[in-house]
């Protein structure tokens, strides 16, 4: 006698492919939001698909190659190459629970309702959770109404809200999800710390990441604090075309992380908006001024007030910290789709041209005829142009000091990405681009524009050399005899004696007659005849 399979309550039966658990995040009701929940081959519950599952998850474990979370809450400058902050960890576990259909063990409920723990961690502590979780082990027995002898509904969501036997049978595979993101030294820290619980060892996925964040002192004051500092710190001067946007993202993400006290700052609105409000876009400083005006009007309302009930104002919706992140967004956003954005302009303002009296642009590079400095062998204004170098008497070949120049960028040379102009904050910290670190000199001048201090890749603003571009060995005296002098920078300049003109001289058209090949041959022809 066959059997029929039970459906999951938090999943489904897909026609194809069979028994599937998730798919969405849950509602209030522990239901499954939208619909069409199969998404992922991992979220099928067969015997082939739950072996390949775990193999998987056991290779990531034992693996030394794979991102893993030590409990720091950002990269230091010890951590091994495949260390991952808690923000990364957070964010790839997320995935992977999605990825696996495990939403379930991830929805705790607060103050009757139901938020994401990977969201609200900060909302709960490990015993809260470990709570929830025992209280879903527990399905009731069934309250029946004598008046209709049928289960009364309050009794069906109780019910319905414990696990299943899919989801019981699932927390050994949810445990593995958490550990393949966990470091062994995490693992033996918080073994150390939540060994000594009978149940540590069959607690599922989503107590053993609260462990985690709760063993690496990634407390809600420890968070908050360091959040607090970091929003503190933020300048705009630290994103390379003044990117408002990243700026914005940045501390969207700190102020959900301050949203984990009792209430936001009262004053963090106006901080972020006057970190922004020096822009080089006049047209972007006078909105953000105006949105400044509003935003103090309503943070003082609320001095003498409590702070959390900001919150409920009408206006909060649009003055509020994450009303401003998505406002600073937006406008941004609009400014850089036409074209409108000073800091990411093609041509250069004119405060960032050469001053005048730098020409730098013409007078690093000496003729090779007159030895002299500010043109080339080719260039009219050479003495020797046209002209054979062969008696005559070299002019001077110091350096001249740099003319006055109209501080106009040369046309002859391509401007840098505009973000190469952009002086950072800290001198000593690289912009790390497909593995490439670029550092910030304030001493090299940009050839093409003129511009004072520009991102490159050869050295830090400390270690700029002046005279990198002279070549001492290159200029020993010519009556030495055997000079020995170090592999050169460019090709060393020649000796007077050496100096040959090799320019192209038109000399005319030469004429010469053409003979083709058939009349050269009757002519031999005819010769023998």
């Amino acid at each position: 006698m066959s059997t029929t399979t039970p459906t999951p309550r938090r999943g489904g039966k897909h026609p194809i492919y069979g028994i599937f658990i998730g798919g969405s995040d849950l509602d209030d009701s522990y239901r499954l939001t939208g619909t069409r929940h199969y998404k992922f081959t991992a979220q099928r519950r067969g015997p082939k698909v739950i072996n390949s599952i775990e193999q998987a998850l056991l290779n990531t474990i034992a693996s030394k190659d794979a991102d893993k979370f030590d409990g720091n809450l950002d990269k230091t400058s010890s951590s091994t190459k495949n260390e991952i902050d808690k923000a990364t960890f957070i964010k790839q576990l997320k995935k992977r629970v999605r990825l696996h259909g495990q939403q379930t063990f991830y929805s705790v409920m607060y103050q009757s309702e139901l938020l994401s723990l990977f969201d609200h961690y900060h909302k709960f502590t490990v015993e809260e959770v470990i709570s929830q979780h025992e209280y879903r082990c527990d399905e009731p027995v069934p309250d029946i109404d004598p008046n209709t002898n049928l289960e009364t509904p309050e009794s069906q969501q109780l019910r319905f809200e414990a696990y299943d036997d899919f989801e019981f049978d699932d927390f050994g595979l949810s445990r593995l999800v958490v550990e393949s993101l966990l470091s062994s030294s995490l693992l033996e820290r918080i073994l150390t710390r939540f060994g000594n619980d009978p149940e540590f060892e069959s607690y599922p996925g989503q107590v053993l990441f609260m462990m985690a964040l709760d063993t690496c002192n990634a407390s809600v004051q420890r968070d908050v604090a360091g959040a607090q500092a970091r929003f503190d710190t933020l300048t705009l001067d630290s994103y390379p075309g003044e990117d408002v946007t990243e700026l914005a993202t940045e501390a969207l993400r700190l102020i959900h992380i301050l949203s984990g006290s009792y209430a936001l700052p009262l004053n963090l609105g106006t901080k972020l908006i006057k970190k922004v409000t020096k822009t080089s876009s006049e047209f972007f400083n006078r909105k953000m001024y105006a949105l400044l005006d509003n935003t103090r009007t309503l943070e003082t309302k609320y001095r003498l007030l409590d702070p959390a009930t900001m919150g409920q104002d009408a206006d909060y919706s649009k003055c509020g910290p994450y009303a401003i992140c998505a406002t600073l967004q937006d406008e941004h956003g609009k400014l850089i789709a036409g074209s409108d954005w000073p800091a990411l302009a093609t041509q250069l303002p004119e405060s960032n041209s050469a001053p005048a009296g730098s020409s730098s642009a013409v007078t690093d590079f000496q003729c090779y005829k007159c030895l002299q400095w500010g043109h080339k062998a080719n260039d009219p204004q050479c003495p020797l142009f046209n002209r054979s170098k062969a008696g005559s008497s070299p002019a001077s070949t110091d350096k001249p000091a740099a003319p006055a120049s109209s501080g106009k960028p040369s046309t002859r040379l391509k401007p840098k990405d505009p973000w190469k102009y952009v002086e950072p904050k800290d001198l000593t910290k690289p912009i790390i681009i497909d593995d490439k670190h670029w550092y910030f000199c304030t001493k090299c001048r940009c050839r093409a524009t003129g511009q004072l201090g520009y991102y490159q890749l050869s050295h830090t603003d400390a270690t700029h050399d002046p005279n990198w571009s002279k070549a001492e060995a290159n200029l020993s005296p010519v009556s030495d005899p055997d000079p020995t002098p170090s592999p050169p920078l460019r090709p060393p300049l020649p000796t007077d004696s050496d100096l040959v003109d090799d320019d192209l001289v038109f000399t005319g058209l030469h004429w010469s007659p053409v003979t083709s090949i058939p009349s050269c041959r009757d002519e031999r022809e005819e010769q023998t005849i």
